[in-house]
């Protein structure tokens, strides 16, 4: 090798060795740059279109509670109840831009979620008859025993128990399931009720709320198809990136007015479908859950995999949904503040104070988690955390879910009411499961490789090939160096042979 040639290898090495360096010490700064930049609401961008319609499919699984022995809780025994189902629907989300902000930080919009019934996935007909807690008997019951004796007379009292005669109101109702999650059932005790109830509405004596729509019942009566929340969102842009998807408002309110103290009326984190970029295992992720009339949050509980593609799993905590007495921050979720010792249970949120005052509880299924005592007041549950945990499997960098479930079960505080029949001899208190629901997403082949080609292939090629970049570029900086040095020594060394 001429010296010629050795200086320019050592050159070419040495600018291999800096390039090397630079981007091996860089690389990840430079790949969260462009992941911050790619990861915003820009109208028109690939994530906008993946926002606005999730390429994702979506399934909800719901799990009817059949009682086993109505009569026998009516005259105070605990219900056995039995799982039916699933009966499995596909899930569809689409957003509708409402506007932007002028700066484009901001961005509102409408959801739809669409539902489609699926036989070949479910076990049972959609149409079976389940025999279940009556929920718009017991909240009627509930509402009716709040009122003071003053003001609820014994004609008042023999009206409602002569109403649930003719209408033979039970306290266990048999319906389908399509009527329970979607369709509804008209409540005609409560057309009634209200009827009776407009001259003493009129005078102001007595205001009955009216929590039902059209005084029809169903879980999600009035949700299939219909636009169901109204959002404002921060759009990751403008120097917002670290709040990306982060709500602002919900239904034209930045906080809630459900709850006891401005903590729990808070609205944080995003709505839970996408999160901002570069989580780490120290976070807590925040997400709204309207239909738990709250914000949760989920921590990390390990690392995971989707299908090949390394996450992160999150999960609720134990603390979340534990009493008051041993979490000080779940006080004001209690709708009791008088007797705060109502809400002494772990693993159970009362939330009637958004279902305009009906006994409605929210739960993992199952009851997993739960105080022993609600555990043990029904037979024929089976928690298990593998199947009953809600969860998140999240790709950190662009936190971007993977794979999730959301499972939540549905269940009726039932509490003794003496002046109605069907009420006076069933235990004091307790809780009866109705329903819960296995909402599920995981990536499809297409978004697997496409995540893969983007972001995993390349990440790994320049974390692989830029160390090894820098080596190289030193060893031939060395060596061409080496043979620079050794020629321009033997050429000094014949050069002086040459004088003498």
């Amino acid at each position: 090798m001429n010296r010629t040639r050795a200086g320019k290898l050592a050159v070419f090495g040495g600018a291999l060795f800096l390039i090397g360096t630079f981007f091996t010490f860089s690389l990840s700064k430079i790949v969260e740059l462009g992941v911050r930049h790619l990861q915003q609401l820009r109208y028109g961008s690939d994530m906008f279109y993946k926002w606005i319609e999730l390429p994702i499919p979506l399934t909800i699984q719901f799990y009817l509670f059949e009682v086993m022995n109505p009569m026998a809780v009516i005259n105070g025994a605990k219900p056995v109840v039995r799982e039916r189902g699933p009966y499995t629907f596909w899930e569809y989300r689409k957003k509708e831009i409402i506007e932007y902000s002028s700066d484009g930080t901001k961005v509102s919009y409408w959801e739809t979620k669409t539902y489609y019934f699926d036989p070949s996935r479910s076990v049972g007909s959609i149409d079976e008859k389940i025999t279940v807690i009556n929920a718009p008997m017991v909240a009627i019951g509930d509402f009716v025993s709040k009122l003071t004796s003053e003001r609820m007379s014994a004609l008042t009292l023999g009206v409602l128990n002569t109403l649930f005669a003719v209408y033979r109101t039970n306290l266990f109702i048999q319906k389908s399931p399509r009527e329970i999650i979607f369709d509804g059932y008209r409540v005609r005790e409560l057309d009634t009720l209200l009827t009776l109830a407009k001259p003493i509405e009129a005078l102001n004596i007595l205001q009955i709320p009216r929590p039902l729509p059209n005084n029809t019942f169903g879980l999600f009566y009035n949700r299939n198809g219909t636009p169901e929340a109204f959002y404002e969102v921060y759009t990751g842009t403008g120097g917002f990136s670290d709040k990306f998807a982060y709500l602002i408002s919900y239904r034209g309110k930045n906080k809630l007015n459900f709850w006891n103290s401005e903590y729990c009326n808070m609205i944080n984190g995003t709505d839970g479908v996408q999160y901002q970029p570069y989580i780490t295992k120290q976070d807590r992720l925040y997400f709204f859950a309207f239909d738990l009339c709250r914000s949760i949050y989920l921590t990390y509980e390990s690392d995971s995999e989707v299908q090949g593609i390394p996450t992160y799993r999150f999960t609720p905590p134990d603390e979340l949904f534990q009493g008051p007495h041993k979490n000080p921050d779940n006080m004001c979720f209690c709708p009791y503040p008088k007797t705060p010792q109502k809400c002494y249970l772990d693993g159970v949120l009362d939330i009637s104070a958004c279902w305009a005052g009906a006994p409605i509880i929210l739960s993992n299924p199952h009851y997993l988690y739960a105080s022993k005592e609600i555990q043990d007041s029904v037979v024929g549950l089976k928690p298990n955390a593998d199947i009953h945990l809600s969860a998140l499997h999240i790709e950190p960098r662009v936190g971007a879910i993977l794979k999730a479930n959301r499972r939540l079960q549905v269940s009726v505080k039932l509490e003794r009411v003496p002046f109605l029949r069907q009420m006076r001899n069933i235990r004091k208190e307790g809780i009866i499961p109705l329903l819960w629901l296995d909402e599920s997403a995981e990536i499809d082949d297409a978004l697997r490789q496409e995540i893969n080609f983007k972001l995993i292939y390349p990440t790994k090629l320049g974390h692989a090939s830029f160390p090894a970049m820098m080596v190289a570029g030193l060893v031939i900086f060395f060596v061409s160096g080496i043979a620079y040095f050794y020629r321009r020594q033997e050429s000094v060394k014949v050069n002086s042979q040459s004088i003498v």
